[in-house]
């Protein structure tokens, strides 16, 4: 079969409920979406991984009936541009985030339970790249860690380089936001009506909260321990920081 007219890569590190946006997209009858089946094919078969193009070729010929067909989670930043330069203006990438403080617990969260160790970072290069004071602070696996979830948090300044970011909590808030990804992905071969949306689709579930009753970001932030407090106003970049005030987050508590 022929691969659909249009494909798509939603880029997210996680922790900002993807599998929510994968359920929101596929409620279009014309979009067909996954979300990173190339990562639990190769967890669950102990494979090693496609890369991003054959991947993006088969999802594309697996929604083959669909106008538009892609995945939410599975493609990786640096791809993009070879995505590009192969399918043209079949093409369109995006980004989703969350506010970086839940969205650091949340990750910091399941990474305690999965274990710190179960992780591909190099810490040795993580610690090598921390002022004196920072390496002080963030001595440790989990402390290292946390140093590394802080850099996913400032990508934000290559996502946007991408292409457009959108926010998690404007999507799950406003459908004119759905609208709008829709129309993009799409090149605007496509429109969202708000009669799509016959699930409860305003209250994403973040699968990694323990405590969904304290989402407010400052609350949360309040919560975190201390080190993590300190470290989290150091390790924030500046570009990165404008990027998410740009976006409507409010960062002034930190």
């Amino acid at each position: 079969m022929e691969a659909p007219p249009r494909l798509f890569a939603i880029c997210s590190w996680g922790n900002a409920c993807t599998y929510w946006l994968t359920k929101l997209l596929n409620a279009h009858p014309e979009i067909f979406c996954v979300h990173n089946v190339k990562g639990q094919w190769a967890r669950h078969t102990g494979a090693d991984r496609i890369d991003d193009l054959d991947y993006l070729r088969i999802v594309g010929t697996q929604g083959a009936v669909y106008r538009l067909a892609g995945d939410v989670h599975g493609v990786a930043r640096e791809s993009i541009p070879g995505l590009r330069a192969e399918f043209g203006d079949r093409f369109r990438c995006a980004s989703l985030v969350r506010h970086p403080v839940p969205r650091v617990r949340s990750h910091m969260t399941l990474a305690a339970t999965a274990g710190f160790n179960s992780y591909n970072v190099d810490y040795r290069r993580l610690e090598g790249s921390l002022d004196e004071p920072l390496k002080r602070l963030l001595k440790g696996e989990e402390r290292l860690f946390f140093a590394h979830v802080m850099e996913l948090v400032n990508s934000v300044s290559e996502e946007k380089a991408l292409g457009p970011v959108y926010a998690l909590e404007r999507l799950s808030s406003d459908s004119g936001n759905i609208e709008e990804l829709v129309a993009h992905l799409s090149n605007a071969e496509l429109s969202f009506p708000a009669a799509l949306l016959d699930w409860d689709w305003r209250d994403p579930v973040n699968r990694h909260a323990s405590d969904r009753s304290a989402g407010v970001p400052e609350t949360i932030f309040a919560s975190l321990p201390g080190w993590q407090q300190e470290a989290f106003g150091a390790l924030l970049g500046p570009h990165a920081r404008r990027l998410y005030e740009d976006l409507g987050y409010d960062l002034s508590f930190l």
